[in-house]
């Protein structure tokens, strides 16, 4: 949780992180192997490949576990009246690629075989499967650019859209004043509603916690707003934020009558440079060294070394509910009494939770309009 979360800190503003394991997801398909970069990813992405599995000669039976049992490398969606969940994740690799064939069975319905030579053609088929995922909400990831020099592509896109289980009226939304993490007051579409929610106070991350759930009571979106006013109250409460000090505000919450004030928002991002330098800082660098890396799962022949990260985030808040999405690409080449009131009038950090799985499936900072 910690090391995720410093992609918040210092983020342009109004940045959304997007996809909270979208990222580790595309990283955990290139860790089973033994040496030091399956060190460094077992380490840092809490992977759970043992010794001795890793010592022995991989099979397809071996391999298949490990597959059923991360769900990431599954594509899976879920649809109700309520909510909706798409992942969906794709594996391609150049024509010709020597890949060894229990990656080729165990990735069957992920795996594509594209001619990154024609990078063109290559950055659409990639770019189509992402708009189709992602709803059109992202409809472009990839450039030509990105491709000339790959053997594989690693894609993990992800689509939300749930409603509010108690939704907001449009007639009540008002601009009203928010004070930006520079220090600066300006204005945004504020939505009002008055209703029962689990709400709490939290004192080891200094901040008031919002639960909002949508309809079917499936997955929730959770606001956790400073309680200091000062330029640095965000950064503040984000290095003091763990697995366990979330899990501890989260059972401090209960259900009382508050007036919650939230703005009508839609944030994008697109992170290239700072999402290397994000794996890096997490322990995972072998991955980036032509010397080091050690991809070798994949391809008895071929050095493996990642050369580029992608990441891009779209969400939007409005009055009916929330709608996401995230898609990610690793490219690998060679080597008071008054009425309890939660107003998010300032900077404050927001996650959409898979309550059936517990798994944050977005997570971002709203720091200005």
């Amino acid at each position: 949780m910690q090391r995720a979360l410093r992609a918040l800190r210092g983020a342009e503003p109004g940045m959304a992180c997007g996809r909270a394991g979208g990222v580790k997801g595309g990283v955990r398909r290139g860790s089973v192997r033994a040496g030091a970069t399956n060190q460094e990813l077992s380490r840092e992405a809490g992977l759970f490949c043992t010794q001795d599995f890793l010592d022995r000669e991989i099979s397809y039976a071996d391999l298949d576990p490990v597959i059923e049992n991360v769900p990431v490398l599954k594509t899976f969606e879920s649809a109700s009246l309520t909510y909706t969940i798409s992942v969906a994740n794709r594996v391609y690799v150049q024509e010709g690629f020597p890949l060894r064939r229990c990656v080729r069975k165990a990735l069957a319905k992920e795996l594509r075989t594209v001619n990154f030579q024609e990078s063109d053609a290559a950055a659409d088929a990639i770019n189509r499967f992402v708009k189709g995922t992602t709803r059109g909400k992202i409809p472009k990831l990839v450039d030509a650019a990105d491709l000339t020099s790959s053997m594989m592509v690693l894609i993990n896109a992800v689509f939300f859209k749930g409603l509010w289980k108690v939704q907001f009226d449009p007639r009540l939304t008002r601009a009203a004043p928010f004070t930006t993490s520079s220090g600066n007051r300006t204005e945004v579409e504020m939505m009002v509603v008055n209703a029962d929610f689990a709400v709490g106070m939290s004192e080891e991350l200094e901040a008031q916690v919002l639960e909002m759930p949508y309809r079917g009571d499936g997955a929730s979106m959770f606001i956790l707003l400073p309680r200091d006013r000062s330029e640095e109250a965000l950064e503040m409460m984000v290095e003091r934020l763990t697995g366990a000090t979330l899990k501890s505000a989260m059972r401090k919450l209960s259900s009382r009558n508050v007036k919650v004030g939230l703005p009508k928002f839609k944030l994008e991002t697109s992170i290239r440079d700072e999402l290397k330098i994000g794996l890096t800082s997490m322990g995972i660098g072998d991955l980036f060294s032509p010397v080091a890396a050690d991809m070798s799962t994949f391809s008895p022949d071929e050095r493996l070394v990642l050369n580029d990260g992608i990441h891009k985030a779209v969400v939007e808040v409005n009055e009916e509910g929330s709608e996401a999405a995230a898609a990610t690409a690793l490219v690998f080449g060679r080597s008071g009494r008054r009425k309890p009131s939660f107003v998010c009038n300032r900077p404050f950090l927001f996650f959409i939770l898979d309550k059936a799985t517990s798994n944050v499936l977005f997570m971002g900072a709203f720091r200005e309009p």
